[in-house]
């Protein structure tokens, strides 16, 4: 295509003229192809009602048959956490595009939605490079539904040689907090003691966790303060998990295995104290549990006179503090999930935080064991 610019005016002594210029060759792209909607659900590939992953799609109005690419990000809380791409050739008109993210890694990655969708990018490839898409705008984004972590289907849970290691809660400096250990562990069911100890070089962490646990196999999170795995100088370690229930009698898992941690990703703690508690609290929506209890505890410069503050709770749950026990309880109100109660210590003039983790579930109904 050829183009022309005509000018046409007075000049400065008052004279008219006219001036036109024609441009060399111009070449003018086609417009790919246009962007008509983004919607996302939950799909249910094997029909046992529990989403396998997550798929966003995009509709189009190709002008350009071929083959496209979708590409995506998903986030909580403006921590990204997963990543979705698809791809498919296709022909000219009204098409859709289509990109998923598999339940297991959003189990991984992201906690309870609502998750935001950004990073959207739609493109046609050709050749070495690509050609846009109308109507994808770098600050395009979409808002998820509010799926929850525990609904995705991950498969069959882990059997005792298989654990998880992730981190978890980003603080001040972006580095993570905390490490979550996922354990499947096959129990007998009905009251449970559940013991997870992390070792890496030379820093050992416990935590304990009792509750009710279904027959069967149960998968099982141990959430530890990951701040002191900062000033380990190695990344190798090893997990040891045990679980028993019913005094004993039900018979015990055990699971010893080698875990890789990288030392670098979390926040280190340059406080004189460090309040944490070693037992994870498991509570029974609206039911006073006397056992729904943790001992909060500081490590580093050891100081008399401990003063223990509790510092916020989630709304539902109420927590009583008793010297250093920390008792309790959930509301009927309260909706199953995993929270935090924030703790405060104070020793003369040093002080410190920490967080007590807290599973809330509902009670398990009577008759047969559910899996």
């Amino acid at each position: 295509m050829r183009v022309s610019i005509r000018a046409t005016g007075t000049t400065a002594a008052g004279m008219a003229f006219t001036q036109e210029t024609v441009l060399p060759q111009v070449m003018v792209r086609e417009v790919a192809a246009k962007l008509v909607s983004l919607t996302e659900r939950a799909v249910d590939d094997n029909g046992n009602g529990r989403p396998d992953r997550l798929e966003l799609t995009a509709t189009l109005d190709i002008s350009l048959g071929g083959k496209y690419d979708l590409r995506f990000m998903l986030s909580k809380d403006n921590a990204i956490g997963a990543s979705g791409d698809g791809s498919a050739s296709v022909a000219v008109g009204r098409q859709t595009l289509t990109a998923s993210v598999p339940a297991d890694r959003l189990f991984k990655s992201l906690k309870d939605g609502p998750y935001q969708v950004t990073g959207i990018q739609i493109f046609k490839e050709e050749g070495d490079g690509y050609q846009g898409v109308k109507g994808v705008a770098p600050t395009l984004s979409l808002t998820t539904a509010a799926y929850k972590r525990d609904d995705w289907d991950r498969g069959e849970n882990f059997g005792e040689e298989k654990i998880e290691v992730h981190p978890l809660r980003p603080g001040k400096s972006g580095r993570f907090t905390a490490v979550e250990v996922l354990w499947g562990a096959v129990t007998g069911g009905g009251w449970c003691s559940a013991l997870g100890d992390l070792t890496v070089d030379n820093q050992q962490l416990n935590v304990i966790e009792s509750g009710e646990f279904t027959q069967g196999r149960s998968l099982i999170s141990f959430e530890f303060d990951a701040r002191p795995l900062a000033n380990a100088a190695k990344a190798d370690g090893h997990f040891t998990g045990i679980v028993n229930c019913g005094n004993g009698e039900k018979g015990a898992a055990t699971a010893f295995l080698p875990v890789t941690v990288d030392p670098s990703q979390f926040e280190r703690d340059e406080s004189p104290l460090r309040v944490f508690s070693q037992s994870m609290i498991r509570v029974i929506i609206g039911k006073a549990q006397p056992d729904a209890f943790a001992m909060l505890e500081v490590a580093g410069k050891q100081q008399r006179d401990i003063v223990y503050r509790v510092a916020s709770v989630p709304t539902g749950l109420t927590a009583i503090l008793q010297g250093a026990n920390l008792r309790v309880t959930a509301s009927d109100e309260v909706a199953p999930g995993r929270y935090y109660i924030r703790v405060e210590a104070t020793a003369g003039k040093e002080n410190d935080s920490g967080e007590v983790v807290v599973d809330a579930v509902r009670e398990l109904a009577p008759g047969p064991a559910r899996k």
